[in-house]
């Protein structure tokens, strides 16, 4: 990305994307999203620093998250209001000051709330953003964090992929939830699952168990459907089954959706699930680095793929033409010179008018 920032359509340039470039290329700097759900997003050296900037009018997002899942009772939020205004202490100072949240709680809540952020954030599709590179712009931010961007990302689309069939069991959030008369030792459940048990108490509407589970909506909905898959919660009342031909072409319109815009793109999933592949073979990948049936070797090249692709893209987007060659991207600070060596060695750029192909040599 060049001093003059980064600008565009999330039409044209989704905000997953814009974060694996933002973290394979550790840059520095302020996202802000203008969208029907507006986002401010602080990178330091592409870690997320920042989801919350109270330099600006608007919702604070770790606010909003508290208060939509029930976090503290009214009386006590009058107080956190009494405190800003009458001081300059950011919440996170006030949640900590006033013991209303010990420092590692506040630390789980507000990794919480950045996952929230994020995943609302990447189902936006009309919208702008914008850029702008530098620590200078991070100067006064309060309430810091450190977050790793595609721990956050995969975890976003684990949980797109997963919201629709939540739905489809929890269909309203009127829908009343029930313990079963079996004898159960709740005990042995997770702390969580107890936790849900009791606010349960005997009969409770979904949409009341959501706004005070201390935790997301997805997060809740995923409790409570083991809850109801192990007999222990009952539902009252159950949707209309949708026809399977139905159901079925309704996901695999949803995935055409979200993936055909970018497919040539490596996705945030695709990198996650060859992570996963090494992480599970520890001996195989090393048995030679550039062994090109290694998972390793597969690993880097998609890792690199990915960087460059987004890398031309983006340039695209700056210029309204695609790069000459790959060493323009270097020129313009899009890319490493370690990633564009590696790239001259494994890919082939080809530019034909507009268009253009980056595909893998031919190994002899």
């Amino acid at each position: 990305m060049r001093d003059a920032g980064l600008q565009g359509r999330l039409a044209d340039f989704t905000l997953e994307e814009i974060l694996q470039l933002i973290a394979l290329q550790q840059k520095t700097g302020l996202l802000t999203v203008e969208a029907s759900y507006p986002m401010f997003l602080a990178f330091d050296s592409g870690m997320l620093v920042a989801f919350r900037d109270r330099r600006r009018a608007g919702v604070d997002p770790l606010e909003d998250f508290l208060k939509r899942y029930g976090f503290f009772e009214v009386t006590a939020w009058e107080s956190v209001e009494f405190v800003q205004g009458n001081s300059r202490l950011d919440l996170t100072e006030i949640l900590v000051n006033e013991t209303m949240l010990t420092a590692e709680e506040l630390e789980k809540v507000q990794f919480d709330s950045a996952q929230e952020d994020i995943f609302r954030g990447m189902q936006l599709r009309d919208g702008r953003y914008h850029f702008t590179p530098g620590p200078e712009a991070l100067s006064g931010l309060k309430g810091r964090v450190r977050f790793k961007v595609d721990g956050l990302l995969m975890e976003a689309v684990r949980r797109i992929d997963e919201i629709p069939g939540l739905r489809e069991t929890f269909f309203s959030n009127d829908l009343t939830l029930r313990r079963s008369d079996l004898e159960i030792d709740i005990t042995e459940r997770s702390p969580t699952e107890q936790k849900l048990l009791r606010l349960l108490g005997k009969e409770n509407a979904l949409g009341v168990l959501v706004a005070n589970g201390r935790m997301s909506e997805f997060d809740t909905l995923s409790y409570l459907r083991q809850l109801v898959t192990d007999d222990i919660v009952e539902l009252q009342s159950r949707a209309r089954p949708q026809p399977k031909a139905a159901a079925k072409a309704s996901r695999l319109a949803g995935r055409q959706t979200r993936y055909s815009r970018r497919p040539h793109l490596v996705s945030a999933l695709a990198i996650a699930a060859t992570a996963a592949a090494l992480f599970f073979q520890p001996f195989s990948i090393y048995r030679d680095a550039a062994d090109s049936e290694s998972a390793g070797y597969q690993y880097r090249q998609d890792r690199d793929r990915a960087s460059l692709v987004a890398a031309i893209e983006l340039y695209s987007l700056q210029h309204e033409r695609p790069p000459v060659s790959l060493e323009d991207l270097r020129h313009d600070g899009w890319v490493d010179r370690s990633t564009l060596n590696r790239g001259l060695k494994q890919f082939e750029y080809v530019l034909d008018g507009s268009r253009w192909t980056l595909d893998e040599r031919t190994r002899s």
